[in-house]
Formats: structure tokens, C-alpha cells, sequence
């Protein structure tokens, strides 16, 4: 019998679990203004948590669910984002990341998962 996976959440981040709403002004569009992604990113520490958000989370990983972070936010904002979720507590669960350098409100098509936490590599 093959070996059961554990049930799995992905969570994203930005207007998901952190409140983005104070540095929403730097994407947001504007007829001839250029949307300034380097100010937004550079903003996420921050972010308040939506405590609604963590609350079901936390409910969720303690009811065994494994929790994979899914986003959008370029590579070079992981330290900073790690940093906010060990502060919020939210430190205790896996990471994925696009690796894009710009936000999506799709799911990225490719992913990059930490070497420590690879069960299997998602599909392009």
C-alpha cells in the first residue's frame, strides 16, 4: 500500500495572512503612473497579521494539516518573510515560494521548495 501524504493547506501571503493594505498604494494602477514593485516588497515586514487568518491557520496546522506558503513575492524578500512569520508564530510550517519578481494572484506555474522539506518536486 502506498504511503499516504499529509493532508496539505497553501496559504498565500500578501492580503491573505498579512495585511497589505499599507503599501497597496505602490501597485495599485493609475492612468500614467508606473506601479513601483521594489517599494511594495521593500514594505512586507511591516504588515500586520489578519488575525482571522492566523486563527484559522494556526487551527488548521494543529489539527495535523501540513501548511505550505505560496506566493507570489520575489526571491530576494525570503529572509524578510521568514522573519514575519516566525514573529507571527507561523514559522512551524513549509515554505514555497515563486521565486518571481513580481506579485500574482495566480498560483506561479513552477516553484521552488527548501531542500529540507522535499518530498517530492512540483511539476512545471
Amino acid at each position: 500500500m502506498p504511503k499516504r501524504l499529509p493532508k496539505a493547506v497553501i496559504w498565500d501571503l500578501d492580503g491573505t495572512l498579512s495585511d497589505d493594505r499599507a503599501r497597496a498604494h505602490f501597485v495599485e494602477v493609475e492612468k500614467g503612473k508606473t506601479r513601483d514593485w521594489k517599494s511594495y516588497f521593500d514594505a512586507i515586514g511591516t504588515d500586520p497579521p489578519i488575525a482571522a487568518s492566523m486563527e484559522v491557520l494556526r487551527a488548521l496546522h494543529a489539527a495535523g494539516n501540513r501548511v505550505v506558503f505560496l506566493t507570489g513575492r520575489p526571491e530576494h524578500t525570503r529572509k524578510t518573510t521568514e522573519r514575519w512569520l516566525k514573529a507571527n508564530r507561523c514559522d512551524r510550517s513549509d515554505r514555497c515560494t515563486s521565486g518571481g519578481s513580481r506579485c500574482s494572484s495566480a498560483v506561479p506555474s513552477r516553484a521552488t521548495w527548501p531542500a529540507s522539506r522535499r518530498s517530492h518536486t512540483p511539476s512545471k
